[in-house]
């Protein structure tokens, strides 16, 4: 099995979607990636603020994020 290294993964992506509290989204954010962290339990609320990391806690909003990406690529 090969090494995967999340940086470059991250850093060479379009766009992350990453589950809650996980290090992808920061990674992104540092390097000016498109993220959008997905809760799909729908319990957790919007807890990055002001950052660049989009929040959805549902699929409709998902949804609606990505359109946004794809539309202002």
């Amino acid at each position: 099995m090969r090494d995967i290294n999340t940086i470059k993964l991250v850093t060479f992506s379009d766009l992350v979607i990453t589950i809650p509290f996980s290090t992808p989204s920061m990674i992104a954010e540092i390097n000016r990636t498109r993220a959008i962290t997905y809760d799909s339990s729908n319990i957790l609320s919007n807890h990055y603020g002001d950052r660049s990391i989009k929040f959805a806690n549902n699929k409709n909003t998902l949804l609606h994020e990505i359109d946004n990406f794809i539309k202002n690529k």
